[in-house]
């Protein structure tokens, strides 16, 4: 149901596709399309899920189908982050706050450089103009996988997780 209007397939098994000078749908801003971004956007139906997690679209914007989120105990998410081109990127994490939201959730990032921890409180506007956070610029390789994950911390709350995203940073 997400798909635009103008979307075609050639038969009933066929790809859709948008054809060739079709004007795009207007923008939702209720829903972000991974597919438009720049870089590498990594969506948590990629990611590997531990512990139990629902899913949900309720909170807005939130990117391609919805979100994840686990309040259980141990419960986490973990992103693998591949690049085309190795060097240094941006690293932007998606979440819609709420007030159930874990106040200090340990986001480890592992880059060329070893892994870094540090602590996001998913209950606060991740940005006054969007959905997500830059975490900070970091080093990847185009042989080797980096990776990003998310736990609760010590306050407990409920983790989201929705997507992750890497743009060459400039």
């Amino acid at each position: 149901m997400k798909q635009p209007g103008v979307s075609r397939r050639d038969t009933l098994d066929g790809e859709l596709y948008i054809p060739e000078g079709a004007e795009p749908p207007p923008a939702d801003p209720n829903y972000l399309m991974s597919e438009t971004f720049d870089g590498v956007a990594i969506d948590e139906n990629k990611a590997r899920l531990e512990g139990n997690w629902g899913s949900s679209t309720n909170l807005k914007p939130h990117v391609d189908d919805g979100y994840s989120y686990s309040a259980e105990a141990g419960a986490s998410a973990t992103f693998k982050l591949r690049v085309k081109k190795s060097g240094p990127y941006e690293l932007r994490y998606f979440w819609v706050p709420h007030e159930n939201r874990a106040k200090d959730a340990k986001i480890e990032i592992t880059d060329s450089k070893g892994t870094r921890t540090l602590t996001v409180n998913l209950s606060e506007a991740a940005h006054e103009k969007h959905p997500w956070r830059t975490l900070g610029v970091f080093e990847f390789v185009d042989v080797l996988d980096g990776k990003l994950v998310i736990r609760q911390g010590e306050q407990g709350g409920t983790l989201h997780a929705d997507c992750v995203h890497l743009v060459p940073a400039k």
